[in-house]
């Protein structure tokens, strides 16, 4: 499942040492997560540093997908699963502190690694996939990667289209974690829909936008009712 987007950050640094523990990363980059970097005075200060933790959990990242050996597909360990998981939310912290202290440049990479994990220790968890593939395609939109960004829009929507269509014959809304999922595949198609793409290998975006919004317009169980 996502072979192919996979493939786009399979590529991981030269060398591979062995595993550092998983605090001593986690503790960087909460070191990291305590900086203001909203100037370029503090990012000349610190970039030497964050760029270091990037680095390092870069290698981490790449030891976890290499020992995941294309899971599910194939057997993981509990420790690289639960590692994986461990890493990719921190990335993900990365990347919204980037992106909120305006650091465009830390945040494509900070989210490339969070897609990069992901894929590797989670791809069959299209909630957690989702997200992660659309903050690392805004930021090569805003980087001006048009092109990039559009490959990975349409890769959400080749992969993720097929849970609006399975949701359109039940009756009842979807579980939170399908719901997350359609919410992905509504911006996927809607980033797509405002670059002229109409069709994408023989799909019709509007139609699945469409379905999609159907199923997402079903109330919640658990929410209250209006009265008539």
């Amino acid at each position: 499942m996502l072979k192919w987007l996979r493939s786009w950050f399979a590529k991981g640094p030269g060398n591979h040492p062995a595993s550092t523990d998983f605090d001593a990363i986690k503790s960087e980059v909460e070191r990291v997560l305590e900086l203001d970097l909203s100037s370029d005075e503090s990012r000349e200060e610190h970039g030497g540093f964050v760029l270091n933790v990037l680095r390092r959990l870069d290698v981490e990242i790449e030891n976890i997908r290499r020992q995941a050996n294309g899971y599910p597909a194939n057997p993981i360990s509990a420790l690289v699963w639960v590692n994986g998981a461990g890493y990719g939310n921190l990335a993900r912290a990365l990347t919204g502190h980037f992106q909120n202290a305006g650091w465009l440049k830390r945040e494509e990479n900070a989210s490339a690694l969070w897609a990069k994990v992901t894929l590797a220790v989670c791809s069959h968890y299209h909630h957690m996939v989702g997200p992660a593939m659309l903050a690392n395609a805004d930021c090569h939109d805003r980087l001006g990667n048009a092109d990039r960004a559009g490959d990975m829009y349409g890769g959400v929507v080749k992969d993720f289209a097929f849970i609006a269509d399975d949701w359109a014959n039940e009756p009842d809304p979807p579980h939170d974690e399908d719901r997350l999922a359609l919410e992905s595949l509504q911006t996927a198609i809607e980033r797509l829909l405002t670059r002229g793409v109409r069709d994408l290998d023989g799909m019709d975006l509007a139609s699945i936008q469409a379905q999609a919004e159907t199923v997402l317009s079903r109330p919640r169980l658990d929410q209250p009712q209006e009265d008539g």
